[in-house]
């Protein structure tokens, strides 16, 4: 089962088939960023979960102005993620995987850490009323959500 931020049963799947939104999955880490391979040491866009989110708070009205609602999926422990979306601020519907129950339907890139901790790469998909119109996996962190909703302009 799907749950929001507070621990709410989340309707995801009707969620998305009855509405355009945009996904961005976040990998937060805290303290299990110390258990990385060396490979994801250097993997670009693997940390900067605070600067992407704050990008599409910082957007959200432009995004609502095309149509689009803002989800932020994360697979930390609901208290953890209910403390970053206080952190960050704004109006953006955190959802929680913690079991990880999109990556098969949705085709999620993941990796795990030395210790055995699963986390979803930084990843934003565009979906409009249950069609995922686009993908790609975060590189540039910071302009994340700049550069998804230029991508955005184009399909709409």
């Amino acid at each position: 089962m799907i749950r929001d931020a507070s621990g709410s049963e989340f309707y995801f799947y009707n969620f998305i088939k009855q509405n355009r939104c945009v996904l961005f999955f976040y990998p937060k880490m805290g303290k299990n960023g110390e258990y990385l391979s060396d490979e994801l040491k250097n993997t670009k866009g693997l940390t900067g979960c605070t600067l992407q989110a704050k990008g599409y708070v910082n957007l959200t009205d432009e995004y609502l102005k095309l149509g689009y609602k803002i989800l932020a999926v994360g697979t930390q422990t609901p208290q953890d993620q209910e403390k970053f979306k206080n952190d960050i601020g704004g109006d953006i519907l955190f959802i929680n995987d913690e079991k990880f129950l999109l990556a098969h339907d949705l085709n999620l890139s993941e990796f795990s850490t030395l210790n055995g901790v699963r986390f979803y790469h930084r990843q934003t998909l565009i979906i409009d009323k249950g069609e995922i119109l686009h993908r790609h996996i975060v590189t540039d962190v910071q302009n994340d959500a700049i550069n998804t909703l230029e991508i955005l302009k184009k399909l709409v």
